[in-house]
């Protein structure tokens, strides 16, 4: 299998106008287990290279955290490609809970393309900060908006259910479970 060049910008494209038409086209690539891993490693590589490629552009951000990140891309790489997996896992187990049909490897390969397409938004996104700061505000909110979409609809095709609106609440509710869960080691940091 061979993505070419023409093929990916009609998925970009896709995601951001019909999503759900764009997971059914990444689903039946019929990638396998093998392949979603790779992917969701290679997306853990690519947002390390993002990250350090906005360290070159802010070399001090003046949040430390942030700082320590953009030094260690390494970290950043496997920490990124952990998530993916945990968030495709969640995805996967917690979608077959509520009575939907996805598979293991269809979850990976769609958060790992998921995690490219926010890459591409981001990048846009920055770009957009640069230079014409004024609209950063609404670019963002607009990247947020379209990220969270498409995830909601790649995550009720996936399942074959038939509103991605109802996969809001339950992402919203599991994102917070998320962060409840993660502020003593975050408040430590």
């Amino acid at each position: 299998m061979v993505l070419e060049a023409g093929f990916i910008k009609l998925l970009v494209v896709e995601s951001l106008t019909a999503p759900r038409r764009a997971a059914r086209r990444i689903m039946a690539l019929g990638t396998g287990l093998p392949v979603a891993l790779m992917a969701i490693g290679c997306a853990g590589v690519l947002s390390a290279l993002m990250l350090a490629v906005l360290g070159l552009e802010l070399p001090n951000s003046g949040n430390p955290g942030l700082d320590a990140m953009m030094t260690q891309p390494l970290a950043v790489a496997f920490s990124e490609t952990l998530g993916l997996l945990i968030v495709g896992g969640m995805i996967s187990g917690l979608g077959r809970l509520f009575g939907g049909k996805g598979r293991l490897d269809q979850a990976f390969i769609l958060i790992a393309w998921w995690d490219f397409l926010t890459l591409v938004l981001q990048l846009a996104e920055s770009l957009v900060q640069l230079l014409l700061p004024p609209l950063a505000g609404p670019v963002a909110l607009f990247v947020l908006v379209i990220s969270t979409w498409a995830l909601v609809s790649f995550i009720a095709e996936l399942h074959g259910f038939r509103s991605a609106f109802a996969v809001l609440p339950i992402l919203a509710g599991v994102l917070l479970l998320i962060g409840i869960a993660l502020v003593p080691y975050v408040s430590s940091l």
